[in-house]
């Protein structure tokens, strides 16, 4: 349960500075870590890969977490104020 944890707040974090296809690498060493350690364990072997797969999944749904939360954010952070005469240059009234 700790190591689902973990894994979803490293998505999280990972969300605000890197892009999705470092989730790539990260996936495989917690799959194969979690996988391996409850083989050492002397789960079977369906089970190790079945919790694998779940711990494996929390970075990603971490991920998705920390993308959705910080367009929320966004969403909500004040507009900046822009001054009309900035674009009015550009196109003009009348549109010609």
């Amino acid at each position: 349960m700790q190591a689902i944890i973990i894994g979803f707040l490293i998505g999280a974090v990972a969300s605000l500075a890197v892009r999705v296809w470092a989730l790539i690498p990260l996936t495989l060493i917690i799959f194969l870590g979690t996988a391996c350690f409850h083989l050492h364990q002397g789960l079977p072997a369906l089970s190790a890969l079945g919790d694998g797969v779940l711990v494996a999944l929390a970075p990603q749904m971490g991920y998705a977490f920390g993308l959705s939360i910080a367009g929320v954010v966004l969403t909500l952070r004040s507009p900046r104020e822009s001054s009309p005469g900035r674009f009015a240059s550009r196109n003009p009234p009348g549109g010609a």
